[in-house]
């Protein structure tokens, strides 16, 4: 049984980029993504899904804001948030079942105090945020069109485990 084992290692080197994005879906509780490449039995399946995921996820980049944040250890950080949800009290935000969720995610997601926001959104000042993201610094990794294209041509090659792998991948364990 080590072959699965060497697949996963090798197409989490292979294809981080695309776990990364699905990462960001999971950590957020949109399984939606992660679903269809589990259960996909047809590599046009697979295709289709990860065109839809990377259309979604622009559109989220596309509206990315950039907070500093007080993180619970006490760091100051800035951090470009993609989505995020937010606490009026650090009580709220420790209860909800977003922070519980987030904790497997620390690659995707950034937790804390808000200590400075765009002019635009002033109101999250003071307010305690779980961010959802790519990455802390711009430019946020991408799924090149290489390795999307890679990507589709082993699961067209090898079957839809290799689909299943990337999804499990993306629902566990850190990808970075």
């Amino acid at each position: 049984m080590r072959e699965p084992i060497i697949l996963a290692d090798r197409l989490r080197k292979q294809f981080a980029n695309i776990l990364l994005a699905l990462r960001y879906f999971t950590a957020r509780g949109q399984f939606s993504y992660l679903d269809r490449l589990a259960s996909a039995m047809d590599p046009i399946v697979v295709r289709q899904t990860v065109y839809e995921a990377l259309r979604s996820l622009r559109a989220a980049v596309n509206s990315a804001i950039k907070l500093k944040i007080k993180t619970e250890e006490g760091n100051i950080k800035e951090i470009v948030c993609l989505d995020y949800d937010v606490f009026d009290c650090q009580e709220d935000l420790k209860n909800s079942p977003a922070y519980m969720l987030s904790k497997q995610f620390r690659d995707v997601v950034s937790i804390g105090k808000v200590v400075k926001a765009p002019e635009t959104r002033r109101d999250l000042i003071n307010k305690y945020v779980i961010c959802y993201t790519l990455s802390e610094k711009l430019p946020l990794p991408w799924p090149t069109d290489e390795e999307v294209a890679k990507f589709i041509d082993i699961v067209e090659k090898e079957g839809t485990r290799v689909s299943q792998i990337i999804a499990s991948l993306a629902a566990s364990g850190k990808v970075r």
